[in-house]
């Protein structure tokens, strides 16, 4: 507080109490009332106006707390005293009927709402929101940027999957140029022109701006809390089996509870990450389950998904942190993808040390040879530069919705763990 306005205080409340105390009225008590508002609108109002005007101060929008119809409002962390979504590099993509809104009340109803989800990082003071339709028993994550003929081939297969007559949505999220922030052109068109049969919800969302594989796949898919949806989230260079939701649809609905699950996957691990061997299922075993995401097809559980995005975003603000587990292969790809300033590329491994902490592991299903219900084509791509391409199962087995209670439980070498 300078000299002068303390001085002014002073004065005023000396002279204040010096007249209340002789009980002689004056108009000296009006003269103090208004030397007293000049200093609060000096050094208080007119602070705060200059403040709201520069974009420090975001104002309250108490529409937001009115749920829009038939949406789910999804919540998104905004930097302290910025417009500025935090994390930088990750922020999602928002919907053009996004708007601001003020942080004690709306994070309240985020985090105790059943439609909605959110979490405060650090001094985090803003929110934006992005809908998403409700009542969707699967929704399908196409991860997509520059190759429209595999983007294509992925969405034939999705379209001609049996779906039960269970309500569906698939969005496809196309990535931008990291150099240019440019949109590849034959991917949009080539999205956009794709027709699916009426009962699917159909929609392609670009980024906003460049976000990489780690973005595309941390971002895009954001359950509410209680929500029920189904997420797949698959990478444009894959194809589903035409049965894929007969079993994941059984496989979720049983597994709903249970704590020790971070997902399911429709393909299979391709190898034992302890020492890069095969990976033997004993054969009666059909449903079983493995220490490490497989990326080739991913259906999160929501709880658990929700908490590796905390997760993630809290590691993103620790400095230093780096994503390693003892003893496996991803640990050293990605401390050597680290030295090329290419670790963000291998987004799983900030997955594997989350789940590896939390003691979680992915569903699989044993076909017993007779296919998968996702393969990658093995198009050329950021981590892949062609090879053979195993086949899909598209005959249903009766064992397949047999999914014991406790199935078993695959440590990193293979070796099976105790329940």
């Amino acid at each position: 507080m300078n000299v002068w306005m303390k001085r002014e205080i002073e004065l005023c409340l000396s002279v204040f109490v010096e007249e209340n105390q002789s009980c002689r009225p004056s108009m000296n008590n009006r003269a103090v009332f208004i030397r007293i508002s000049i200093l609060i609108f000096f050094f208080f109002c007119l602070p705060i106006y200059i403040i709201k005007q520069s974009g420090l101060i975001s104002t309250p929008n108490i529409k937001l707390l009115k749920e829009p119809k038939n949406k789910i409002v999804q919540p998104i962390i905004i930097k302290h005293s910025t417009n500025k979504l935090q994390p930088e590099s990750d922020k999602l993509t928002l919907s053009e009927e996004s708007k601001n809104g003020y942080l004690p009340k709306l994070l309240d109803d985020a985090l105790n709402n059943q439609n909605t989800s959110g979490f405060l990082i650090g001094n985090a003071t803003f929110l934006k929101w992005m809908p998403y339709e409700r009542d969707v028993e699967l929704r399908v994550i196409v991860l997509a940027y520059n190759r429209p003929k595999s983007l294509l081939k992925c969405l034939k297969s999705l379209s001609a999957a049996n779906y039960l007559k269970d309500k569906v949505a698939i969005d496809v999220w196309i990535d931008r140029n990291k150099k240019d922030q440019s949109v590849h052109e034959e991917t949009l068109k080539a999205a956009k022109s794709f027709e699916f049969p009426p009962h699917i919800s159909y929609k392609v969302r670009v980024q906003e701006h460049h976000r990489g594989i780690l973005g595309q796949w941390v971002n895009t898919w954001r359950p509410g809390i209680n929500s029920k949806e189904v997420g797949l989230i698959l990478e444009d260079d894959l194809s589903v089996s035409s049965i894929f939701w007969l079993w994941l649809k059984a496989v979720t609905r049983k597994y709903r509870y249970k704590t020790d699950v971070s997902g399911y996957s429709l393909s299979k691990p391709s190898m034992a990450h302890a020492h890069g061997g095969l990976l033997f299922v004993p054969d009666n075993a059909w449903t079983y389950m493995y220490r490490l995401i497989c990326t080739w097809s991913f259906s999160p559980h929501p709880e658990s998904w929700r908490n590796f995005q905390k997760s993630f975003y809290i590691s993103e603000h620790t400095k230093g942190y780096e994503p390693q587990v003892s003893g496996v292969l991803p640990s050293q790809w990605w401390k050597g993808e680290q030295k090329k300033g290419k670790e963000r590329d291998l987004w799983e491994m900030w997955h594997i040390a989350f789940a590896h902490e939390a003691k979680q592991f992915t569903v699989l299903l044993n076909t017993h040879q007779e296919g998968l219900l996702a393969v990658n084509r093995r198009e050329v791509g950021l981590h892949d530069s062609g090879g053979q391409v195993e086949s899909l199962c598209n005959d249903w087995n009766d064992m397949f919705e047999k999914i014991p209670e406790k199935p078993i439980k695959l440590d990193y070498d293979g070796t099976i763990m105790k329940n």
